[in-house]
Order: C-alpha cells, then sequence, then structure tokens
C-alpha cells in the first residue's frame, strides 16, 4: 500500500511540481504581446513577455485554445525596453494598402493602467522592428519573427498610396 502511494505522489509531482504555476497560461497582468496570424490556418503564433518571463504560444482561433511551445525566464529589463518601444508606437493601425497578403501582427500592452492594442498589416515600423530584435534575442531560430524592411519597401516600389 505504502508503494502505491509513494507512486501517486511521485507521479503527481512529475507532473505538476517542476513546472511553475501558471507557466502554460497567457498571463493577465502586465505584458506585451505579438500576436501573429498564420493565414490561412485557423493558428497564430503569440510571442509574450512579462517582467520574468518569455513565452511562445500555438493558439487555435476556432477553439482559444492556448499551446505553450517555449517559456524561458526573462527580466524586468527586458520588458521595460519593450515598454519604452511600444509607448513610442502612436497610432492604432499601421496598414500598407498596396499589399493584401503578407505580415500581419497585432501588439498588445498592458502596463499598469495603459492598454494599447496596435495592428501592423505589411508596414514597416522602426519601433515594431525593434521590438521584434528584443523578443527575438535567446530565443531558438525555428521560433524567431521574421520581419523585414527590404521586403516591404521593395513591395512599396510601385505602389501609388504610399502610407
Amino acid at each position: 500500500m505504502k508503494t502505491y502511494i509513494i507512486l501517486a505522489i511521485s507521479l503527481l509531482l512529475s507532473q505538476n511540481g517542476c513546472e511553475e504555476k501558471g507557466a502554460n497560461e497567457i498571463a493577465s497582468n502586465n505584458y506585451i504581446r505579438l500576436e501573429i496570424p498564420m493565414y490561412p490556418s485557423n493558428y497564430s503564433h503569440i510571442y509574450e513577455v512579462t517582467e520574468n518571463t518569455k513565452k511562445i504560444f500555438l493558439r487555435n482561433r476556432r477553439t482559444e485554445k492556448d499551446s505553450l511551445i517555449y517559456n524561458e525566464k526573462s527580466s524586468a529589463k527586458t520588458y521595460e525596453k519593450l515598454a519604452f518601444y511600444s509607448n513610442k508606437i502612436n497610432k492604432d493601425v499601421y496598414e500598407n494598402k498596396c499589399i493584401e497578403d503578407g505580415m500581419n501582427f497585432n501588439l498588445l500592452v498592458k502596463k499598469d493602467s495603459l492598454n494599447k492594442n496596435v495592428l501592423f498589416t505589411n508596414a514597416y515600423n522602426i519601433n515594431l522592428d525593434s521590438i521584434i530584435t528584443k523578443v527575438n534575442k535567446d530565443i531558438p531560430k525555428t521560433h524567431q519573427i521574421y520581419y523585414n524592411k527590404a521586403i516591404i519597401d521593395s513591395l512599396l516600389k510601385n505602389c501609388s498610396d504610399k502610407k
């Protein structure tokens, strides 16, 4: 009987004991989050940085279920730097109307009483570039965000609506 109790406790600890509470959940407090839809699929990648973690989730937009695919410790300094860049973004929508498909990003910022939601649709923004560069730092190349100013600029060459 003692063996079964020890085995049951071991199983519980191995499943939950090594994970920090909420490790597989999206933050509800202060965060900087980039949501990147993977059209035409029903999935999005969510990159989230808080004062102590950097996480990547795969979200099923149909069921609104999130699966944690990457988790690492982060610092308050990284979070504050991302908040600094996000504060420099002063519009709600940055849009390149010349391109119908391509790079779409939704930047969500929650810091104390600030709530910001900014949509980037095929548009280059130097502050978003800085945020993406900082988010990409130290994560595996297979999970890094691709954001290329040269490609976006080249698509604008033949566009009469250069916004």
